[in-house]
């Protein structure tokens, strides 16, 4: 799940819980590592998550698919339609490593968090 979702869906009031309780999940990785079985499942449930988005691709709307094509140009990702997404995530997927998933993919949620953590609240990452 993208942080920014849970952070915006979270009750006012379990803003910095919600906030604390995703820093914690993702330091437990970085702190511990993680295991071939654990990487195995989270690419499982990422390449289903992508399958059903490509399949479902001519029923997103068109200000979904704005909003989507917008961020990932904003991002500097290369655009590609939802069936080119996942044909080449299912091509890479096999090649992640434990290793990678580290020293990689969690520097990525850390700067995914704190882009939309208000400055207001500072950085929960400060001691990563």
């Amino acid at each position: 799940m993208r942080c920014h979702i849970l952070i915006e869906t979270a009750e006012p009031k379990n803003r910095q819980k919600t906030i604390r309780v995703y820093v914690q999940e993702v330091r437990r990785p970085k702190e511990f590592g993680v295991t071939k079985g654990e990487l195995n499942r989270y690419k499982d449930d990422l390449l289903k998550d992508s399958e059903h988005l490509a399949a479902m691709i001519d029923n997103v709307s068109s200000v979904d698919n704005l909003e989507f094509i917008t961020e990932s140009d904003a991002l500097g990702h290369t655009v590609m339609d939802q069936r080119q997404g996942h044909e080449s995530l299912f091509a890479v997927a096999g090649t992640v490593t434990p290793e990678e998933e580290g020293n990689s993919i969690i520097p990525c949620q850390i700067a995914a968090v704190e882009k939309w953590i208000s400055p207001t609240c500072g950085s929960p990452f400060t001691d990563l």
